[in-house]
């Protein structure tokens, strides 16, 4: 081989093993920085696994986002809580001092709530009174015509009223009465607040029509709770309208034990309820005191305003009275008041949660009644009937000739 040729071939010998050992060094130093790269630079490290850390949080964050209602045209829940949470940011920020701000909050909420389908309301007012978060307004407990609350003293009594005026609206027997019923009841499960009690009564008499029982064993319990009775708030001094709405007679002698308290309140409620029970069955009250001679034994002239109540026309009723007027334990001061209150029957008129307001005499019943007072006095006179009284009935006689006869 010529000189020439052996040196150009140890040239192109050197450049195929430069090109290998530098293949092979660059391999090498991949591998070391890929295994080494932990302990090279841990703040390096550190700081790619706190941003993989944070994608994950956002991307955790993002779906739990995509699950919650989205306030917006295809979900009016949503707006409905929206507008809920911003009448009680507004509460919250107002204080209860500001009456008149915090009452044109929840009217606006009102206006939202009783436009919106009945549904999406009764649904987001669920959610919100699930949360249990509350706010008060400084209004007072107030009932308006036909047992709707006209204030409420806070955000959720609000709410509950709502939803017994959404059943208002609905009608009777519909879907969502179901559901106001059960919701309402759900509330009556757990005393947190009498306020909250009052009106749910009032909402399960309006969707459920054989709800008297079921009242009349919540409103027993509300008697029995003494933090309540011990501190009466307006919604549980209201509730006793309950005994009315359920009839329920035999509650009598626990009213008139409230009727000896020292709270003011008690009394007034109590008293209040009894008399219109009286009005509402007098037939029923009569009886029961006139089997029960030592209640009211201490309140004679109290006793004698609920035999007021009796309709004269009414045999048995006419019958009761009787009876009453026969007593022995019954004075005759006692049943001189009692001709009195006949002579011009009264009853407390006012609006109530769950009855409604009785309705005015009308000229034919007023002559019904003074017809049937005067023809049991004529009788009672003839046959001397009640002689110790006697003197009473002609003066109640002369009176009632005295007055313009009517057919």
């Amino acid at each position: 081989m010529k000189p020439g040729a052996r040196i150009a071939l140890l040239a192109a010998l050197v450049a195929v093993l430069a090109s290998l050992l530098g293949l092979f060094l660059c391999q090498k130093k991949q591998s070391v920085s890929a295994s080494g790269a932990k302990s090279e630079n841990p703040a390096q490290t550190s700081a790619a696994s706190a941003s993989e850390a944070s994608a994950s949080i956002a991307a955790a964050q993002k779906s739990t986002a995509a699950r919650r209602p989205v306030a917006g045209p295809q979900n009016p829940v949503a707006q409905l809580l929206s507008q809920i949470e911003a009448a009680l940011d507004a509460l919250e920020k107002n204080g209860t001092g500001s009456r008149d701000a915090n009452k044109s909050a929840l009217d606006a909420l009102r206006d939202a709530l009783r436009g919106a389908n009945p549904r999406d309301a009764i649904a987001a007012i669920t959610q919100f009174l699930a949360s249990g978060r509350d706010a008060g307004t400084g209004l007072p407990f107030e009932i308006g015509a036909g047992g709707a609350l006209d204030n409420s003293p806070t955000l959720r009594v609000f709410l509950i009223d709502q939803l017994g005026q959404i059943a208002h609206a609905t009608g009777a027997n519909s879907p969502e009465d179901a559901q106001i019923d059960e919701i309402s009841r759900g509330v009556l499960s757990t005393k947190n607040s009498a306020d909250e009690w009052a009106v749910s009564m009032r909402n399960v008499a309006w969707t459920e029509q054989n709800s008297a029982p079921f009242l009349e064993e919540k409103f027993r319990e509300m008697l029995d709770y003494k933090p309540w009775v011990d501190q009466p708030s307006a919604g549980f001094l209201q509730a006793f309208d309950a005994a009315v709405y359920a009839h329920d007679i035999s509650i009598l002698p626990q009213l008139a034990a409230l009727m000896q308290t020292n709270d003011v309140r008690l009394q007034q409620a109590a008293g209040v309820a009894l008399d219109r029970l009286a009005a509402a069955d007098p037939l029923d009250v009569m009886n029961y005191l006139n089997s029960n001679p030592g209640l009211f034994a201490d309140r004679p002239l109290l006793r004698a305003d609920y035999f007021t109540k009796t309709d004269l026309s009414d045999p048995a009723q006419r019958q009761a009275l009787e009876t009453y007027l026969s007593r022995s334990d019954v004075s005759t001061a006692e049943k001189t008041k009692l001709l009195s209150g006949l002579l011009a029957p009264g009853t407390f008129v006012s609006d109530n949660l769950l009855t409604p307001l009785p309705a005015p005499p009308t000229d034919e019943s007023s002559t019904r009644q003074q017809n049937a007072l005067n023809s049991a006095i004529n009788d009672w006179l003839a046959s001397n009937r009640f002689p110790d009284i006697r003197s009473q009935l002609q003066q109640t006689q002369t009176i009632l000739q005295a007055r313009p006869q009517q057919q």
